[in-house]
């Protein structure tokens, strides 16, 4: 392979390839020595100068994938997996509950919060005996699409609204920081804005250790868009049915069967949950 290989990123900016950084990829999804080095000799060394990243992507998971590498595949495919849970923005609604609820907060959704000027409707509250988050849920069908200094500065306007009528009429109610996460990024102004006020940003990439893949890794919330098992027809339904989750699936297994799903179909979707 050509060392001085230039890639076509999604934004139509031209960069460097990363070996560094696809092997990163690679070894964030669980991918072993035998496999990389398979992925390197196979795939790798035919990227020719000019590859978009989405033919990098492309070829990489279908290699996990025909290799019967079907974790490693659906770890791969996570970003990707996440634009696939709309159109609406309720199943990465469902999501954010699902991450406060495993650190241990209690959570509400679609909240009607009264704030100084006007009402506000809150996507996620998660609380605590010592915190009150308030959470922004900015959920995009495009990995094209950052979330902007405009969202972070709504947001925390936000928060100072609510809190000065909360400081008013109910102290101990009060809210002590606010949030926004995404499924895809935020632009520059956004993280320098946040940073400046001390706005918790959550995004694909962003902040380096608690970010949104290390988070699904750590708290186990794959959603079931990254099982390449489930059809589109199938995904549709189960999203209808609020299973947004690989451990949504083993909750409603019973439920599942009732609607008519083969078991056989079923015992292939919970073998791949079971794989991550």
């Amino acid at each position: 392979m050509n060392n001085n290989l230039y890639v076509i990123k999604v934004s139509g900016e031209k960069e460097l390839f990363s070996k560094e950084k696809y092997l990163r990829s690679l070894k964030r999804c669980g991918c072993s020595p035998e496999v990389i080095d398979s992925l390197l000799k196979e795939v790798v060394s035919n990227f020719e100068d000019g590859i978009s990243t989405r033919e990098i992507y492309s070829r990489t998971w279908t290699f996990l994938k025909n290799r019967s590498c079907a974790c490693f595949a659906a770890r791969y495919n996570l970003k990707q997996s996440l634009l696939k849970l709309g159109p609406s923005g309720y199943p990465f609604e469902h999501f954010v509950k699902s991450l406060f609820q495993k650190r241990g907060y209690k959570v509400k959704s679609q909240q009607i919060v009264k704030g100084r000027c006007i009402d506000y409707e809150i996507d996620v509250i998660a609380f605590n005996d010592k915190e009150r988050i308030l959470i922004e849920c900015k959920f995009h069908n495009n990995q094209e699409y950052r979330s902007d200094a405009k969202t972070a500065l709504y947001v925390k306007a936000r928060l100072d609204d609510i809190n000065q009528y909360y400081k008013q009429h109910d102290p101990l109610n009060i809210f002590t920081k606010c949030l926004i996460i995404t499924n895809t990024k935020f632009t520059t102004n956004a993280i320098s804005y946040g940073e400046c006020v001390g706005m918790e940003m959550v995004s694909w990439g962003y902040p380096q250790n608690e970010n949104l893949e290390n988070l699904i890794a750590k708290y186990h919330l794959h959603p079931i868009s990254c099982l390449h098992s489930l059809s589109d027809k199938d995904l549709s339904i189960l999203l209808n049915l609020g299973i947004i989750l690989c451990e949504d699936l083993h909750l409603n297994k019973d439920k599942l069967k009732n609607i008519g799903i083969a078991k056989k179909k079923l015992d292939l979707f919970m073998n791949e949950c079971a794989s991550l």
